[in-house]
């Protein structure tokens, strides 16, 4: 990808900073039409161990129109509605 000269920020704080202070991020991709598709989705931004780790949430079926590389690259939950009996 390339990044403009004029954008770039090499400090790590002010990067942090700036993802904390905006949490949105961009997907974009295909939809199984081959028409081009955008959502934004809110993120949790956490660093363990030198690594960063996003953190999102969306309510669209990802499992549907994720491709099998970027699943291989993703951890994701699917979370279900708890019953009456199980938040006993």
């Amino acid at each position: 990808m390339y990044k403009i000269p004029k954008y770039r920020e090499d400090d790590h704080e002010a990067i942090l900073e700036f993802i904390r202070s905006h949490p949105f991020a961009l997907i974009t991709g295909a939809g199984v039409d081959g028409k081009p598709i955008a959502t934004q989705v809110p993120v949790l931004i956490d660093e363990e161990d030198g690594h960063l780790i996003l953190i999102g949430a969306t309510v669209f079926n990802p499992f549907f129109a994720l491709t099998a590389p970027l699943l291989s690259r993703s951890l994701v939950f699917e979370l279900n509605p708890l019953t009456k009996e199980e938040i006993k």
